[in-house]
């Protein structure tokens, strides 16, 4: 899995934004719109993205609203799903897919909405949507374990199954502060985040692989700033933050030596390792 927190000799890839929203679409009536539908927008990791239907009502309502034709089973052929295809120019880990207002007015116990995506061929649930007993809910489904994807086009479908004889509408709004009963938090839905539909991921920087002969261990990672490096190499190590400034240099000779950040605000930073052969690799620390 990606979340590798001791690395040996592999080549590393690593997240370099957090809560970074790639694609977003805006509340629409299904009825009236033009598909596939365009994102209402997209960042730079992403060269197109579109939203379709299948086996679904779509309402003349302008809060998105869909009656599926729920199934009692999952079947990845038949069972009613909204899908989001993404054209990716490079390789993203995705972070969240999140419901900014999802409502299902009328009580349907067994329905599962559920995230699949096309890696496995939406074999495998990758988590389900909840939504408040009453009003809007913010709800999501974490991504962060799974691998990171890309170049390329990929899909997620949003599936509906699990009643035998539901014909309820599900609403998916655009709007903020609406409660979550999911623990989603709530900085997926500030003012500038508030789309029916979002999917958020980091870019992931991609650096030249250590010889196989060199090895490098950081350790605690996370940690509260203190960190223990181990190397068999003389190395550099240079430090960033999130936007992009330096924030710390350190030359090491072979051995074992301390990394302190414990003067810098928790969060996330960004270690490029450079070894005596001028070969790189860049590691993510996170500092609690």
């Amino acid at each position: 899995m990606k979340k590798v927190l001791l690395i040996t000799l592999l080549t590393f890839s690593l997240i370099t934004n957090a809560q970074n929203r790639i694609a977003a679409w805006s509340s629409f009536n299904p009825s009236t719109e033009t598909y596939p539908k365009a994102a209402n927008s997209i960042n730079g990791n992403v060269t197109a993205a579109n939203l379709n239907f299948s086996n679904c009502v779509l309402q003349d309502d302008s809060r998105t609203v869909i009656t599926p034709n729920v199934e009692a089973n999952f079947n990845v052929l038949s069972s009613p799903y909204i899908e989001f295809n993404l054209t990716l120019n490079g390789v993203v880990d995705f972070d969240r897919f999140v419901l900014a207002g999802f409502a299902v007015p009328f009580p349907v116990p067994n329905t599962i909405v559920s995230l699949r995506w096309s890696v496995d061929n939406y074999s495998s649930n990758l988590g389900n949507f909840t939504r408040n007993t009453s009003g809007y809910a913010l709800t999501s489904v974490d991504l962060n374990n799974l691998s990171s994807f890309g170049p390329g086009n990929i899909s997620f479908r949003i599936y509906f199954y699990g009643a035998s004889s539901s014909s309820a509408d599900y609403f998916f709004v655009s709007g903020t502060n609406y409660t979550t009963p999911d623990g989603t938090p709530s900085n997926y839905n500030s003012p500038s985040n508030s789309s029916a539909f979002q999917i958020f991921g980091n870019a992931v920087l991609s650096s030249t692989t250590f010889e196989d002969n060199t090895k490098i261990k950081i350790y605690p990672n996370p940690s509260n700033g203190i960190y223990t490096i181990e190397s068999d190499t003389n190395t550099r190590i240079e430090v960033y933050d999130l936007i992009g400034k330096q924030i710390q240099t350190q030359v090491c000779t072979v051995g074992s030596f301390t990394l302190n950040l414990s003067d810098f605000n928790s969060g996330i930073y960004l270690a490029k390792v450079t070894n005596e052969n001028n070969q790189t690799k860049t590691i993510k620390l996170v500092k609690e």
